[in-house]
């Protein structure tokens, strides 16, 4: 018997020890990428639109053309080039188990932009994806390896740089690595939110949730009125940011605690996340309130189908129970990853019962059917078919539908519930395509339009006489024909100009609604590499020693994705 009570204290000790300490980051294998003066102006876990920030962004002195350099030994193991995202991006692998993501780039080193010029000239296509072996690109820490640049989805001149778990591509929080940036101010919390869990919980006799301001500083705040009053299941939400010493933006705090009378009910923290994982931020905000005020407001609240691993710690999921003729308090605890600390302390006044007839009143019975998030839910009629698949909901949906007429001649409006509800992954929708003439059939496609009469595309095929495509959003949907060519603009290119090494030949290029597909230009009748720049519609060629001495054919041809195209040709001299 003692020796089996010796064993088994033996395994506790052991699991202890594997288990409950804090993983040990290497926090002098990397150098900072732009150099000593590190300059933070966004962190990691930002709340994006639909993703957390995955890195941080490094000002590069506002400009393009800073050297970047590799934070550690390695090799090039991915480049990414896209007119979208991170632009041109380099991935570097470690051999400590990590690799470094180095975003919107200008241009790489000269070895690596030979290297990546010669597979897009051999693939005859700007947008490339390319993995490397060990042995393709070797760098040394410190090397430089391109230059500062605002490409892809870039909106000034910085570097964006992550680090990764190599084994699962899991991005880490880069402040793990690098802790000697400078950081002694507070988080500030600006609004507080509290929410009726459901159609029988209140906040001071409504079913509507409260929105307040939040008034202090220097880590001490409270709200104005301490007398709210609460009924039944409630979640509490909270908008707060971090700053960092010596620039002013507003970056995402690293963890946030929630008690109530003392009792940790909720906890998170953002250490690392998995991309799979990225699109629950859309459960954990606020998601209305996002769009429309554009306060990110943080739920204290984990949803059934909101699978975020950053989440440490929930009582009941978030949701606490006020039923007891009690004045209970709630309390915040707000760090940055530096461990600055800022607390929000306020008071609630629970009630034990309210009047059956607003409980009654605030009972949903006007919906079109109920959508439970763990099954597949569809919703058939002769003019639609709306597939919500399984977990495409964070939590049971009370779904609404109505049809209005449009000025197509296509379709009526379907609007499937409301652009304030998110998805996590797309719906399909079909849309009967009977007024849709056989000769546009194949231009057809399903518009998506917001409440500010926004129209985007969703693309879609002709699938037995519907037109099926997917979209992420609710929102109002109907079928729109694309019959017009994109348009080509030519920014400083005529017939017989001259060029010289480095000129550059550009052109606008737009299309009014189904977007660009494809582009290419040839001299010669020979493919050379045209460069896209997607947030300014602008595609452009540097002159180089592709191009002989003399008078040369330009042809450069673009088409939308439902196929329509356009040409534009001339001649030019290169001297």
């Amino acid at each position: 018997m003692q020796k089996k009570i010796l064993l088994t204290f033996f395994y506790i000790l052991i699991y202890s020890i594997l288990y409950s300490q804090d993983t040990i980051y290497p926090t002098t294998y990397f150098i900072s990428p732009v150099g000593k003066n590190m300059l933070v102006s966004g962190n990691f876990a930002e709340l994006r639109l639909n993703h957390y920030h995955s890195g941080i962004d490094l000002r590069t002195k506002g400009a393009i053309g800073e050297e970047i350099y590799a934070a550690a030994d390695g090799y090039v193991s991915r480049i990414n080039i896209s007119p979208w995202g991170y632009g041109n991006a380099l991935y570097i692998t470690h051999p400590n188990g990590y690799k470094t993501v180095y975003g919107h780039l200008n241009n790489f080193s000269e070895t690596i932009k030979e290297y990546a010029e010669s597979k897009q000239y051999a693939l005859e296509q700007f947008a490339v994806n390319l993995y490397l072996g060990k042995e393709d690109l070797v760098v040394k820490q410190g090397d430089v390896i391109g230059y500062s640049g605002n490409t892809g989805r870039s909106y000034g001149p910085h570097l964006h740089f992550e680090i990764r778990e190599t084994e699962n591509d899991e991005p880490y929080n880069p402040f793990l690595f690098f802790t000697k940036v400078l950081d002694n101010i507070k988080p500030e919390i600006f609004t507080l939110a509290i929410y009726p869990f459901n159609d029988t919980s209140f906040v001071d006799k409504t079913n509507a949730k409260k929105i307040i301001s939040v008034a202090g500083s220097n880590g001490k705040y409270t709200i104005s009125n301490n007398d709210i009053e609460v009924y039944g299941k409630i979640i509490f939400g909270v908008e707060a940011y971090d700053y960092l010493n010596s620039v002013g933006n507003r970056n995402a705090v690293y963890s946030i605690d929630l008690y109530v009378d003392d009792t940790l009910i909720y906890s998170h923290k953002m250490d690392k996340f998995l991309f799979s994982e990225s699109r629950f931020i859309n459960s954990m905000v606020d998601y209305k309130e996002r769009i429309t005020s554009e306060k990110r407001i943080q739920r204290s609240y984990i949803a059934p189908n909101n699978l975020l691993n950053s989440y440490t710690f929930s009582k009941d999921k978030g949701i606490f129970t006020f039923t007891d003729d009690k004045k209970h308090q709630i309390k915040y605890i707000i760090k940055d990853i530096k461990g600055n600390s800022s607390e929000l302390k306020f008071s609630v006044k629970s009630v034990s019962e309210i009047s059956s007839t607003i409980k009654y009143k605030n009972i949903k019975t006007d919906y079109t059917m109920l959508m439970p998030y763990n099954v597949d839910n569809y919703y058939i009629t002769n003019d639609l078919r709306i597939s919500v698949y399984k977990k495409c909901l964070y939590e049971n949906l009370y779904f609404y539908y109505s049809k209005t007429k449009s000025d197509s001649k296509y379709s009526d409006i379907h609007n499937i519930h409301n652009q304030y509800t998110p998805l996590h992954s797309s719906m399909t929708i079909s849309i009967n395509a009977e007024k849709v003439p056989e000769k546009y059939i194949d231009k057809a496609i399903i518009a998506r339009k917001n409440d500010d009469d926004e129209i985007s595309n969703c693309g879609g095929k002709n699938i037995n006489g519907f037109i099926t495509a997917k979209s992420n959003k609710f929102g109002s949907f109907y079928i729109l024909v694309d019959t017009v060519a994109p348009v080509i603009k030519a920014v400083n290119i005529s017939k017989g100009v001259k060029k010289t090494s480095g000129d550059l030949i550009s052109f606008k290029v737009t299309d009014n609604l189904s977007g660009l597909e494809t582009y290419d230009g040839y001299i010669d009748n020979k493919w050379i590499l045209f460069k896209f720049d997607g947030k300014n519609d602008l595609v452009y060629y540097e002159c180089d020693k592709n191009i002989t001495k003399g008078e040369h054919n330009l042809i450069f041809i673009v088409k939308d994705e439902r196929g329509n195209q356009n040409t534009f040709s001339t001649t030019f001299y290169y001297n």
